[in-house]
């Protein structure tokens, strides 16, 4: 998709300012997912929340210059270009239905109450072992997200599949043109956004509109509300349509199934059979699998293509999040509460994948259009007949008020801070806790009670001195020259998101990561430069394109790995970081590799070679200089032959931290910053400011006599009377346990204290004798006097060790001047 300011006018109307000849490629509604911001178009979309239009500067000081607004700032940021519409809404969605007119492929809309996300997602997961799929993101589903959906179209795109929800009335005659469906999927019919109709037949009706223009419209007959509706449909457009049933006899297909602890065995009988095996047992997944089913049908795949496909459905991530408790006490976090359908679903997900009694703590539900004592009487109905539910905890004024139509074992509160207060949380022990609320009651306080950690040792990391010492490498470096700043392993033990936004914040070209999940942390938190992951993994090849990271590729077979799932899945094309060996010997494209490599490479348009660099095995040994020389040697002759086969013009790279001070001839194209960030080198440099400091406090101070021992294996004898103080960190948390029995002192009060026996998981002990010492003292382990790097030489490591094996259970805090 490429558009310019002016040709968004030309097909949506409105005034231009500025020069808007700028082809964009990407399309932004969300200021915090700013990626690609030179080749972007931001659309301010007004919300009830937020508006879109308040957020253009920091857009702007983002690198985005286009944006599509309905008024604009009352201060132009310079070198920006607007377009203004009446309506940034109707804007997007008819250029996204302009768009879709290009494409002459299959398209299948699906919409419905619920399952909608689940039934792309499979119908995904399936199709794309044939063809080449491009589906909403996520649930992708509103007046917003379809016209998003449909911008992913691209020319390689064999079949669509987009979801259309809607909440009130005329919404989906907004999104027929955009999606323009030729096959239409009713998932169900349900209680959400009910406040919205008269009745469910106006939803119904609302909801069909997206069969507009579709060759074919599949439903299920078991809602009466549906059925009645086909019955009096045109019998021309009853020739279109595909039901099936559990029940009514009068669908194109009947089903049956028979469980088993390993899944469910479905059978669709009558206009004619199929009959397959899903990995699931719960009656939402059953329903959703028929639904699956019958639309890889549609779109042509064979019985035995839809049953093998059908075997192999994996679960998707929805908004039921799973976590540990406190007690051995399962959390299902569930973040939406829109109707008793869901409640259902989650009731179900719960007894089926747990086998611990379950709690429900369920808020007032809202939004539904049903009068709250028939409300009330369907959930107490729903619950007190659910087997495995063994207390049911309440919170809000509706559902207290019709407490007496729930069974015996409940409680009930006014509000999530009044159960919060009351402490019967505290009573959870080997449960399975399903938190079902309604936004506005804020259940993630509850969440963050019952996986609560408090811990009084923390890692404070120095902003201004990682500023100070950016700044100094830059120096070091021409202003030409990239700068690629390493936050793998939680950025060296410091925390990637802060660092990763402080980055940001002070313009470097690229974020290295060590794993494709740090990178999506970091695109969640709001960082969009790019970014390269080093060690990726082919499961993660489709995170990776979606949170667009770039992956290192070191060898032939992950380089093929990544070409059949681009092919697979349907995506575009995609950056990446090809890696030479040149002497580390660990990862890399050896010589006899680039013959095979330059190979792939012509035979792979989709790929985008961003970068090709390698890495040095000894640039801080100066005994190794003439090896790292050899090397940079190696890394030229490798590339001139890439460039001469693939005309390249991309950065090279190949100069570290320690490189980048003593090699000026490596520094190429960009460098790479690592443990120089944090103020340290191979050798000592006044010039570099230390970043971190290591501290927690003293929870006890005990009077012992001579004689006795401390702690573990009674290792600390004690040969006079002494005060020892007890500390809240231990090898858990990064303490080495070989800094025992006096192999490390921690500063108290300006003053060195040596830690007495051995170090314990979460605790240490200290013979602070005569000194005074109190509860509640700062306790420094590393900073100030005490240098990481002769604890490194202590543990006879290096400081990079130390800084990563710090636990992420140690609190980090961020300071600055």
């Amino acid at each position: 998709m490429k558009y310019s300011l002016k040709d968004i006018q030309n097909t949506c109307g409105g005034d231009l300012m500025g020069s808007c000849d700028t082809i964009c490629d990407n399309i932004l509604t969300d200021s915090r997912t700013i990626i690609q911001p030179q080749t972007s178009v931001f659309f301010a979309i007004p919300g009830l929340q937020y508006d879109g239009h308040d957020f253009i500067e920091d857009v702007c000081d983002a690198g985005v210059s286009n944006f599509v607004v309905q008024k604009l700032p009352v201060k132009k940021p310079n070198n920006t270009s607007f377009l203004v519409c009446d309506d940034v809404v109707a804007c997007l969605q008819k250029l996204m239905a302009d768009y879709r007119k290009r494409f002459s492929i299959p398209v299948i809309g699906i919409t419905g109450s619920n399952g909608k996300t689940i039934v792309k997602e499979w119908f995904t997961q399936v199709m794309s072992k044939h063809r080449l799929v491009t589906r909403s993101p996520k649930s992708y589903n509103s007046q917003v997200g379809v016209p998003l959906s449909v911008s992913l179209l691209h020319n390689k795109t064999q079949i669509a599949v987009f979801e259309a929800g809607i909440s009130m009335p005329g919404e989906m005659s907004s999104l027929e043109p955009v999606i323009q469906p030729d096959v239409v999927l009713l998932t169900n019919l349900g209680e959400a956004h009910q406040e919205n109709f008269r009745d469910k037949t106006e939803k119904l009706l609302e909801k069909i509109k997206l069969t507009a223009n579709a060759n074919t419209l599949i439903l299920g007959l078991d809602n009466p509300v549906v059925a009645d509706y086909y019955e009096h449909i045109p019998e021309n457009k009853q020739e279109k349509t595909v039901t099936w049933a559990f029940k009514n006899t009068q669908a194109d297909y009947r089903v049956n199934y028979d469980r088993n602890k390993n899944g469910t065995f479905v059978e669709l009988t009558g206009k004619d059979d199929l009959t397959f095996f899903i990995p699931f047992t719960d009656e939402a997944s059953i329903d959703n699998a028929v639904n699956t089913a019958l639309l890889l049908k549609e779109a042509g795949l064979d019985d035995a293509q839809i049953a093998s496909g059908m075997k192999n459905l994996q679960p998707v991530a929805m908004r039921l999040e799973v976590k540990e408790g406190i007690n051995n006490c399962t959390i299902i976090n569930d973040s939406y509460n829109a109707d008793i359908n869901a409640l259902r679903i989650a009731l179900d997900f719960a007894v089926r994948q747990n086998n611990k009694p379950v709690v429900l703590i369920l808020s007032d539900i809202l939004q539904t259009g049903l009068d709250k004592a028939s409300l009330y009487y369907q959930i107490s109905e729903l619950l007190n007949n659910t087997d495995d539910l063994h207390q049911v905890i309440g919170i809000g004024h509706d559902i207290r008020k019709h407490a007496d139509k729930f069974d015996s074992n409940t409680e009930f509160f006014y509000s999530t801070d009044d159960f919060i207060d009351s402490g019967a949380w505290r009573k959870f022990k080997d449960q399975c806790i399903l938190l079902k609320g309604a936004r506005d009651f804020q259940f993630e306080k509850i969440s963050k009670c019952i996986e609560l950690k408090v811990h009084q040792t923390v890692l404070e990391i120095d902003l201004e001195s990682i500023t100070h010492n950016l700044k100094y490498f830059r120096s070091k470096v021409s202003k030409r020259t990239g700068l690629m700043v390493m936050v793998k392993a939680f950025s060296y033990g410091s925390g990637s998101i802060e660092i990763g936004r402080h980055l940001q914040n002070q313009a470097v070209d690229y974020l290295g990561v060590a794993i494709a999940d740090e990178g999506v942390e970091l695109r969640k938190a709001g960082v969009h430069i790019p970014i390269m992951v080093m060690n990726p993994q082919p499961e993660d090849f489709g995170l990776m394109y979606d949170y667009q990271l770039e992956p290192e590729i070191y060898s032939l077979p992950l380089l093929k790995s990544l070409i059949a799932h681009i092919r697979n899945t349907g995506l575009t094309t995609i950056g990446i970081h090809l890696k030479l060996d040149t002497g580390m010997h660990r990862l890399g494209f050896c010589e006899k590799d680039i013959k095979s490599l330059i190979t792939m490479l012509k035979e792979a348009p989709e790929i985008t070679v961003k970068s090709v660099f390698s890495h040095l095995a000894g640039s801080d040994i100066r005994g190794f200089d003439d090896f790292t020389r050899q090397q940079l040697d190696s890394f030229h002759g490798i590339y001139e032959t890439l460039n001469k086969a693939l005309k390249l013009n991309c950065i090279r790279h190949i100069a570290n931290t320690n490189a980048i001070l003593r090699f000026p001839e490596t520094h190429l194209d960009m460098v790479r910053l690592g443990i120089g960030l944090y103020g340290l080198s191979a050798e000592p440099n006044p010039d570099l400011k230390k970043t971190t400091v290591f501290k927690t406090r003293v929870i006890s101070v005990k009077r012992l006599k001579k004689g006795e021992t401390i702690g573990y294996n009674r290792t600390g004898v004690l040969h006079q009377d002494a005060d020892i103080a007890v500390l809240p960190v231990g090898y858990a948390d990064g303490l080495n346990r070989k800094l025992g029995n006096g192999n490390w002192n921690v500063e108290i009060n300006h003053q060195l204290y040596p830690i007495i026996g051995d170090v314990c998981m979460d605790m240490c002990m200290v013979n602070v004798t005569g000194a005074g010492i109190k509860p509640g003292n700062e306790v420094i382990i590393f900073g100030g006097q005490n240098k990481i790097e002769d604890m490194a030489e202590s543990l006879h490591t290096i400081a990079y060790e130390i800084l990563t094996s710090i636990s992420t259970r140690v609190k980090r805090i961020y300071t600055s001047a």
